[in-house]
């Protein structure tokens, strides 16, 4: 029961398939048509004319065909079945069938137009030739033996002729017609085939020229934003976007980025191009585009597929198709770009997405390049500045070093030369005020030195507040009188008189402005201090003090130069006023440790005012303070007491002699620190005190404290070691300190600092 539709299904593949090539097909056409034209003849020819020789025949007909369909599809043969058909047409078959089937009298003819129709259909040029010539002699051959010897032919019946020449005829008819009927359905095949292909050229063609016209914009783009060097602007981003929205022709672009002012998901418009007048405003990106964006996806949608809020939204502005891409930067969002079809319903291809995605990208790389490249001339013209000011504070520096050294070299010239003591004694005030001033430029630099390095300390104490305010007011006395200055100091009533805090940092600052005040106000005017109280908060006590002038005073411009290191207002106040340019900087980093703050009020040629706030703690009681000072206000005799001096250069020895000289203060000295080991090892009770320079030849200061307090002696342990060295800084102090000294003094010595020393430790 299968075996018919199992025969349909063969025919179907052996004649149909397009796995098949052509030639495999007509040969296959032609073999089944054979079969079935010979089969058919022969039941004409049994029913009729049943001869065994004639029935024979057609038998090797239809099992030839059935051998070369078999044989062809089986081994792939084809050319071979083509030219054993057309041979056993011509050569075989055809004088059989004309000598068994009565010569010209039988259907040869319609045999004949048979076998050139095979010719025709199988073979091409010179092949052709090749078979129709010899084929065309058989016949003559078969047609001359015919009449040469007739009894070769079989000889049949009227009937018997026409049946056959009806049933040649026909069957012919049916094999051509068959045949040109599967002719025409390979043509259309083959037509539909090739007019797809050229369909398919023609829109690959037609993608070809899309994508070079995409490849074109994003070129133009890349030329535009990273080729030229030029500064980024509006108009060229603008331009940039209408590349890309004409090369996917669409109606507006949007490159966007975040709205500050909106919250993490709320976006504005950074550029845009559109081909209507209406600007596109902010947005805020809802849930679908979130997910979207967090996975890095983009999103092609036409609106009418989108949620109906989003929907309704993006109707109203006319839009049709919306193609959404997020941009990523250093694997940071850093925004999106948007683009929407106000004409056609469409989903944009992937391959337009990617190339939109690139062209955003580049200008996110343009923005960023641009961004860092204004950063980048911001640090380099910053760090000129800083290195333009450096080299201004140098040869300040220098200018403000050498003036004063300068200074004591003449005055120690002429002290040395002038035989008159009143000039050697006003040689020595000019040495002492030069030496003074040197100090302050020195320490200047040391504290700004501190403040970059974030060293800068502060060292809290009780202190009494109009003394300290008399301290820092005495400093600058002598060049308010030089120059007739009418001074005046008002300090509130309610203002504490005994505070906890770091008096001499406090002082340092009020020092600052009135050295200041009194280098740019001209001879016979004004300078006021005002100090008050300006709050009081659980014992903390907010101090207002300020120092007022009838100065130069300063332009806004110049005000913005102010407290910024090694810059003054003016560069050429230097030159014209003198000063490190460092005060400024000094005191402000002063005031913001203690919790306050530092301004200028000012106005060009209407002189100046600093006011600054400091918060401190409230201190001792007054007389315990009275007390303790596709206390240390006795008498400063020491007699009776031995101090060991370890200093390796003689000068700083005859110094330190000849200040304690008063004192009536044993004195030994030891030239290093080895020295000093072995005569303090030598005798550890003779000794009081040991003042201890840090930087000496043999052992240093800190490797000879540490074997004192090693010696096996009592005294050792107990003995006072103060520092007495030119390393001031906080990690030098707290150097001497774990070496195991008690103390430290900077040089250049302050005589009051070392006296305060000896109180401490000398007690009879």
């Amino acid at each position: 029961m299968n075996t018919v539709p199992r025969i349909k299904e063969f025919i179907k593949k052996a004649l149909f398939s397009e796995e098949l090539t052509l030639k495999a097909r007509l040969i296959n056409v032609v073999c089944l048509v054979g079969v079935g034209a010979s089969i058919a003849a022969l039941s004409v020819h049994i029913l009729i004319m049943p001869s065994p020789h004639l029935i024979l025949t057609k038998l090797g007909i239809v099992f030839s065909c059935l051998f070369l369909l078999y044989v062809c599809n089986r081994f792939e043969l084809y050319t071979f079945g083509i030219w054993a058909t057309l041979i056993s047409l011509a050569f075989v078959f055809f004088p059989l069938s004309f000598f068994m089937l009565g010569g010209a009298d039988g259907g040869m003819s319609a045999y004949f137009t048979l076998i050139i129709v095979c010719a025709f259909l199988f073979l091409r040029g010179r092949q052709r030739l090749f078979f129709l010539v010899p084929a065309i002699v058989v016949l003559a051959a078969c047609y001359l033996a015919a009449m040469r010897f007739p009894d070769l032919v079989r000889q049949m019946t009227p009937l018997e002729q026409a049946f056959d020449n009806i049933q040649s005829f026909v069957i012919a008819g049916l094999f051509v017609s068959y045949v040109i009927l599967f002719q025409g359905r390979v043509y259309l095949t083959e037509k539909e085939k090739a007019e797809g292909a050229s369909a398919s050229l023609v829109k690959a063609k037609d993608n070809l020229l899309h994508r070079e016209k995409l490849l074109v914009a994003l070129t133009d783009v890349a030329m535009s934003l990273l080729g030229t060097g030029t500064p980024i602007s509006a108009d060229n981003m603008t331009e940039v976007l209408k590349t890309l929205a004409l090369s996917v022709d669409v109606d507006r672009i949007c490159f966007w980025r975040r709205d500050p002012r909106g919250g993490e998901w709320s976006f504005v418009p950074a550029f845009q191009w559109t081909r209507h007048p209406r600007p596109v405003e902010g947005a805020t990106v809802t849930a679908l585009w979130r997910t979207a964006f967090s996975e890095r996806r983009y999103v092609s949608r036409m609106t009418r597929d989108l949620p109906e809020d989003e929907r309704l939204y993006f109707e109203a502005d006319n839009v049709l198709s919306l193609l959404v891409i997020p941009i990523f930067l250093q694997d940071e969002f850093a925004g999106f770009i948007s683009l929407a079809d106000c004409r056609n319903e469409r989903v944009f291809s992937e391959e337009e997405a990617n190339i939109m995605r690139s062209g955003a990208l580049m200008m996110a790389v343009a923005l960023h390049r641009e961004a860092a490249q204004r950063d980048l001339e911001a640090a380099l013209e910053g760090a000129h500045a800083a290195s333009r000011a450096k080299s201004d504070f140098l040869a300040n520096m220098s200018h403000e070093i050498r003036t004063p050294l300068n200074a004591i070299f003449g005055m120690t010239t002429i002290a040395e030369t002038s035989p008159a003591m009143e000039r050697k004694d006003y040689c020595l005030k000019k040495i002492r005020e030069a030496s003074s001033h040197l100090l302050g430029v020195i320490n200047d630099i040391l504290d700004i030195s501190k403040i970059e390095a974030n060293k800068l300390e502060l060292s809290c104490m009780d202190f009494d507040f109009n003394t300290m305010l008399e301290k820092a007011v005495t400093v600058s006395d002598f060049r308010m009188q030089e120059k007739h200055l009418d001074f005046s100091v008002r300090v509130s009533d309610d203002m504490p008189r005994t505070l906890y805090g770091d008096d001499q940092r406090l002082a340092q600052v009020i020092t600052n402005l009135l050295g200041n005040a009194v280098k740019f106000t001209p001879e016979y005017g004004t300078i006021a201090l005002d100090a008050r109280l300006a709050g009081e908060e659980d014992g903390l006590y907010t101090l207002q003090i300020s120092v007022k002038d009838s100065g130069i005073g300063i332009s806004e411009e110049q005000q913005s130069r102010l407290f910024h290191s090694f810059e003054q207002a003016d560069n050429s106040t230097t030159r014209r006023f003198g000063g490190t340019g460092l005060g400024l900087v000094i005191s402000k980093r002063i005031v913001e440790m203690m919790d306050g703050r530092i301004w200028i009020e000012s106005e060009l040629g209407k002189g100046a005012a600093f006011v600054f706030t400091v918060k401190v703690k409230g201190g001792t009681p007054a007389g315990a303070g009275e007390t303790a000072r596709p206390r240390t206000e006795e008498t400063d005799d020491f007699e009776g007491f031995h101090l060991l001096l370890a200093e390796d250069v003689e000068i700083n020895r005859e110094i330190v002699i000849s200040l304690l000289e008063p004192t009536r203060l044993a004195i030994d000295c030891a030239e290093d620190g080895a020295e000093a080991v072995d005569m303090f090892s030598g005798n550890p009770e003779r000794y009081d005190m040991i003042f201890m320079d840090v930087q000496m030849p043999r052992m240093d200061g800190y490797e000879a404290t540490r074997r004192i307090r090693a010696l096996s002696s009592p005294r050792s342990a107990t003995v006072p070691i103060i520092a007495m060295t030119a390393n001031v800084f906080r990690e030098d102090v707290e150097k001497c300190l774990e070496s195991g000294m008690n103390g430290h003094i900077g040089k250049p010595l302050e005589f009051e600092a070392v006296l305060a020393q000896m109180r401490r430790y000398l007690h009879r």
